[in-house]
């Protein structure tokens, strides 16, 4: 059984995908065009700089947020334990 609609799944994926490659292509164009190629040396630069920014969060960031794990639940629970307080109804005892 095959849905007679998966074509339209397709084309509704495929449109906005290519619309927003044209996008950005004729952005990035239109960018080197008015920079005389000097946009091109920024996205070199960038395209640089992100391999180093990228091992610098699986060597050092990972293993910080692993370590700091117990301190985030432990600020969890205490943030629960305050907004249940702030929310609990007081009445008076008769």
């Amino acid at each position: 059984m095959s849905d007679a609609r998966q074509p339209e799944k397709g084309r509704a994926l495929f449109l906005p995908l290519m619309l927003g490659s044209i996008i950005v292509i004729f952005s990035l164009l239109f960018l080197t065009l008015i920079t005389g190629g000097f946009f091109l040396y920024l996205l070199l630069v960038v395209g640089a700089i992100f391999p180093f920014g990228l091992m610098h969060y699986l060597l050092w960031g990972r293993s910080f947020e692993s370590q700091t794990e117990g301190d985030r639940e432990e600020a969890q629970v205490l943030d629960r334990a305050r907004e249940e307080i702030q929310h609990r109804t007081w009445t008076p005892r008769n």
